[in-house]
């Protein structure tokens, strides 16, 4: 027997359907899910008419996110820095959200839509990190197919129980779309003050730009501490000279590894600098009393004309050492370095990371293995980073890699380290870095703990007889 909803489906129509899913996805307030559940509940006693709704509703959803790739290719940080300063939710915005795109790489886009706050930003951020079209369109139809699928299969699993809804929804339709505003307008509301609420908690004092380069120029030593996240720092590849890279998911991990007799300058490229503020708040949570974020960020400092370095780090710094801003003045001295301590290191690659970028035009757009070694060389310092002394740090003696399989841009690669033998002041290590589906490389590493002062000295000894 035919449904009444049937009838329905003339009202409905296609163009309705597959316009709600399109704004939805270009992130208008206009949910497309119970409209997509209707029509597969019509689609269900209506011959032919479901396979053409969920094609269209299929483009409809990958032409939104092209939309949103194309702006991010060509914008980059301006679109980001957009869409985090419009978001109803900052501080998923400028963390939780970029992180999560980081930790999944192309595989969340596939999930997407399916995570709140994660579907708007996950288009435009594959843009910025300039992710090859084709597999980005390939990624956002399996994630179109399988949103769309589900919500039309919901509602053809239920056809029956919606078509008994729908004189309800007749009688009193008025008053439903009524109070569905008022939810709507009520949602955004606590958005909204949620959204004012998380800026208040972040006001504090903040440090001019002006000021740090005449704290800079004066002869002071701020630790300098770019907090921004890995595909942030990829998509603005410059930094503050010397700074140091802890994104912000990382800055609770190193609270007993910063120093607290220096001041602490923390620095993004958000709005408002959320995220250097979060980190700030974060320390001083920990009796950090020497900190404050860099009011503008990255972006003020460039616009004020102050000199900028390149950023190569990726996912983790590849810049200082993290064995070697430590000053606790007491820890384990590298005698006790167990066997099997173990440390990782993560990058998302990006066209910076490629052969034919960083060595030669004529090589293949593939992870180059200079990039590979330095991630090894950062695993290797974060296994044994815990047991060295503030007069410690280390510098590696030794690598035997092999290179065994391509990477390519947009696919982030982890470096696992194990100690394997520590002979007095010299560590052994085994590692491996994997792309997440093949085991692209393999080495044995040795660094050597080396005394901090003894090194200065030396250095100043060679530049003398250089003549520098």
């Amino acid at each position: 027997m035919t449904l009444p909803l049937v009838p329905m489906a003339s009202q409905l129509g296609l163009a309705l359907v597959v316009g709600n899913v399109l704004l939805d996805q270009l992130g208008l307030p206009v949910p497309a899910i119970p409209t997509m559940v209707v029509a597969g509940a019509v689609a269900s006693e209506q011959h032919g008419w479901g396979a053409e709704l969920f094609l269209d509703c299929v483009l409809g959803y990958v032409f939104a996110d092209m939309a949103w790739y194309v702006a991010g290719r060509l914008y980059g940080n301006r679109v980001m820095k957009m869409l985090c300063w419009i978001s109803l939710t900052p501080d998923s915005c400028v963390s939780e959200t970029q992180s999560r795109f980081e930790q999944w790489g192309p595989n969340g886009i596939i999930i997407a839509k399916f995570i709140p706050g994660f579907a708007i930003i996950a288009p435009p951020l594959a843009g910025a990190m300039r992710m090859r079209w084709q597999r980005f369109v390939f990624f956002s139809s399996i994630g179109a197919a399988l949103w769309v699928g589900c919500f039309l299969g919901v509602g053809m699993l239920f056809r029956s129980q919606i078509d008994r809804l729908m004189p309800i929804a007749e009688r009193f339709g008025t008053s439903l779309v009524a109070v569905g505003l008022a939810a709507l307008i009520g949602y955004i509301a606590f958005k909204w003050w949620e959204r004012r609420r998380f800026y208040a908690q972040l006001r504090m004092a903040r440090i001019s730009v002006r000021e740090l380069y005449e704290l800079m120029d004066s002869g002071a030593t701020p630790l300098i501490v770019d907090v921004r996240s890995p595909s942030a720092a990829a998509r603005e590849s410059r930094r503050i000279p010397g700074a140091l890279h802890v994104p912000l998911d990382q800055v609770g991990e190193h609270v007993q590894d910063l120093p607290r007799d220096r001041d602490l300058i923390l620095y993004c490229n958000c709005p408002n600098e959320a995220s250097a503020a979060q980190a700030a708040k974060l320390l001083k949570n920990h009796g950090f009393t020497r900190v404050r974020p860099l009011h503008g960020g990255l972006d003020a400092w460039v616009e004020a004309g102050y000199a900028v370095e390149p950023f190569l780090g990726g996912a983790r710094s590849m810049m200082p050492a993290p064995c070697t801003f430590s000053t606790r003045p007491e820890q384990p001295t590298m005698q006790n370095i167990p066997v099997g301590s173990q440390g990782s290191y993560s990058v998302l690659v990006t066209t910076e990371h490629l052969a034919n970028r960083f060595k030669d035009v004529t090589l293949p757009p593939v992870f180059a293995t200079p990039m590979m070694i330095m991630l090894m060389e950062n695993a290797a310092l974060n296994a044994i980073k815990p047991f060295l002394d503030a007069s410690e740090t280390c510098v590696g003696t030794r690598v035997d890699v092999t290179h065994l399989a391509a990477t390519p841009a947009g696919m982030t690669v982890t470096a696992k380290a194990q100690v394997t033998a520590v002979n007095g002041r010299k560590i052994e290590f085994h590692i491996q870095a994997s792309d997440g589906i093949d085991t692209i490389g393999v080495a044995t590493h040795e660094r050597v703990i080396i005394d901090r002062s003894r090194m200065a000295e030396r250095l100043k000894a060679k530049s003398a007889a250089a003549g520098l």
